[in-house]
């Protein structure tokens, strides 16, 4: 009966030691867990705060391209402008020295 005694209590210790055991691993479960949900949560806004980095990058870009472009057909139509007014002044020129020429042809 002393060992049957002795077995019962060494069980119940055992018993005791597992529960806290048990316990502890809980414990630190629901930690991790927590971890788990705050680290979710901060990842969760650094892909939200990525996102809108990402589509103010986008907008720029597409702000820049446009920008671009416009340069791209002010900077031919200012060359088309160019050409016209020079093609105007070599007739103008073309037209005075035929006027001058005809003059120093009167004059002689």
């Amino acid at each position: 009966a002393g060992a049957l005694v002795a077995t019962a209590q060494q069980a119940v210790l055992t018993s005791r030691d597992t529960l806290e055991h048990n316990a502890a691993i809980e414990s630190e479960n629901q930690k991790l867990r927590h971890l788990g949900q705050l680290t979710e949560a901060a990842l969760r806004s650094e892909r939200e705060q990525l996102g809108m980095a990402v589509e103010e990058t986008q907008g720029a870009l597409d702000k820049a391209l446009a920008a671009k472009a416009q340069a791209e057909a002010d900077c031919g139509e200012m060359r088309r402008v160019a050409d016209q007014l020079a093609d105007e002044l070599l007739e103008l020129k073309e037209g005075m020295d035929s006027r001058l020429r005809g003059k120093v042809t009167l004059r002689w």
